[in-house]
């Protein structure tokens, strides 16, 4: 997705117009959660990409807030494309329902830490691995791949190769009649084992087989390890005929067919050659009518051959691959005794250490009791010094406070003494004050007199001036007076003039203001279309 696209989207705190994909301002879907995770971390990884020494904190920081801005549909165009791709992963996360970025960056770091622990993982395997070397496979590389050394996994290494599909045919069936005689257990041949099959093969080994001629492939069988499926004695059913008048032809037919049947297990053995050779010689004996059971029993005896040498073939690749089972096996058993010397030794370094640090702490133990006896003798002469010391500061107090008492008494004697001293100066002070001030007011009240005489003869003339002066300018403020009245009617009436005016011209504002709203709403709307 591109970023240009993502940021189209308002963040749903701003304004009932901001259109936006994904889920329109609210929180999304349950289903869309992990495809909007997805495209949260793929933005984030873009922009450190293309700036890999960005401050992710700071950036996604300064990002919100250029979101929750009012101005960010203006700006939007001219971020740097690692901010496209950081506002694009901060709006797909507040339409997740989260409104902080710490809650961002915690998700972020949580991945991060995820990433490390399974690249360390990996590593640790790989290290593994490299210890150990790849198992050889030499008896049966036609039919197992050599596989890498770690596993598809990436934790164990793989030695086992893919799951061997033989020929098979669906099980056989004897056709039998009520009149016909079961075969007899001596009659299945012993065949000789060619291989040598190892004690620890006891266990069947299972593995899947399919119909090369043309059927439904069959269910899984267990082949046991321990040797070779001895052939069944039961032979494969021929085609139903109608049913004959005489059963005694029938019964006679069906018990030499047995006969045939046992002879050919028997011929077994020797190959599939001579068994074809007696089949032919039966057959002929037989005449028209068992021809072709014979040529059946013919085939089936070759397939049955062909499969035994596959069987035996199988057998032998399964005990190469327990070989290889086993000499892996005891590599790790090596790598494990080799581990456990090393433990031990490491056991032994560590007794020694041991033994060395308990007498490095018997030898410390002892010098810490020698100075914990020192230090005792040294606290019990630090007591009796501090004793004599407190003694000593007892009397040294008593006789500060002796001495402070005395002290008290001779202050407070010289304290009176110069308090009646002050309150005689004082007396004196205030009786030769009190005379100096009545000397002075009377001088006072005397030249106040005097001035109260030319004051008040000044303030008379005075008086009859501003009254002379008050007549002539009211007389000049009635003439003015008239004159203004005059002028207020006229204001009064231009005043009337203009608010009727003022009335009209603020209908006319009132109604453009509203077409010019309605002009701007309409164009806001067609804005936030096409940035849609």
């Amino acid at each position: 997705m591109d970023p240009i696209e993502c940021e189209m989207d308002e963040n749903p705190k701003r304004g009932e117009g901001g259109g936006g994909g994904g889920g329109g301002g609210g929180a999304a879907e349950p289903d869309d959660r992990a495809s909007m995770n997805s495209l949260i971390l793929w933005n984030i990884t873009k922009a450190l990409e293309q700036n890999p020494n960005m401050n992710l904190e700071g950036a996604l920081r300064e990002v919100s807030q250029l979101v929750s801005s009012s101005a960010y549909g203006a700006v939007s165009r001219a971020l740097a494309s690692e901010q496209r791709h950081l506002a694009c992963a901060l709006l797909a996360w507040q339409q997740l329902g989260h409104r902080r970025v710490d809650s961002l960056l915690q998700l972020v770091e949580s991945r991060e830490k995820a990433k490390a622990h399974v690249a360390s993982l990996i590593q640790e395997v790989h290290g593994e691995a490299e210890q150990q070397q790849p198992v050889q496979f030499k008896n049966y590389s036609d039919c197992v791949i050599q596989t890498s050394h770690v596993g598809m996994n990436g934790s164990r290494p793989s030695v086992m190769g893919p799951v061997v599909t033989l020929p098979a045919l669906p099980r056989p069936r004897l056709w039998t009649q009520p009149g016909c005689a079961r075969p007899r257990a001596s009659a299945q041949p012993s065949l000789e084992r060619p291989w040598a099959s190892p004690p620890c093969l006891a266990r069947p080994l299972v593995m899947r087989v399919e119909d090369s001629s043309g059927q439904a492939p069959t269910t899984s069988r267990r082949v046991c390890c321990k040797g070779p499926p001895k052939p069944s004695s039961a032979l494969p059913r021929p085609p139903l005929r109608a049913p004959s008048s005489n059963n005694n032809q029938l019964q006679q037919r069906c018990c030499k067919r047995r006969s045939r049947d046992a002879n050919a297990a028997e011929s077994f053995a020797s190959g599939p050659d001579e068994a074809a050779d007696e089949e032919s010689v039966t057959s002929a004996e037989e005449g028209e009518p068992a021809g072709e059971v014979a040529a059946e029993l013919r085939a089936r005896t070759r397939q049955l051959a062909r499969r035994q040498a596959q069987r035996a073939e199988l057998l032998q690749r399964a005990e190469a691959a327990w070989q290889d089972l086993e000499r892996g096996f005891q590599k790790k058993l090596q790598l494990s005794k080799e581990k456990e010397e090393n433990i031990a030794k490491q056991l032994e370094h560590v007794e020694e250490e041991y033994e060395e640090y308990k007498k490095v702490t018997s030898e410390l133990d002892e010098n810490l009791k020698t100075r914990i006896a020192a230090v005792e003798a040294e606290k019990s002469k630090l007591m009796e010094m501090e004793k004599a010391m407190c003694e000593l500061a007892c009397t040294r107090h008593q006789l500060n406070e002796d001495a402070n008492k005395k002290k008290g008494t001779l202050s407070k004697q010289q304290c009176n003494c110069l308090q009646y001293e002050r309150d005689n100066q004082f007396k004196e002070e205030q009786a030769k004050n009190k005379m100096n001030s009545v000397k002075n007011d009377l001088e006072a009240a005397r030249l106040l007199a005097l001035e109260a005489e030319r004051v008040r003869a000044k303030e008379l003339k005075d008086i009859k001036n501003s009254i002379t002066q008050t007549a002539a300018a009211l007389k000049r403020e009635e003439d003015e007076n008239d004159t203004r009245t005059e002028q207020l009617e006229q204001l009064r009436k231009k005043k009337e003039q203009t608010e009727k005016a003022l009335g009209e011209c603020k209908l006319a504002c009132e109604t453009a203001v509203s077409e010019a709203l309605e002009d701007l709403r309409h164009r806001r709307l067609e804005l936030g279309d096409m940035q849609v």
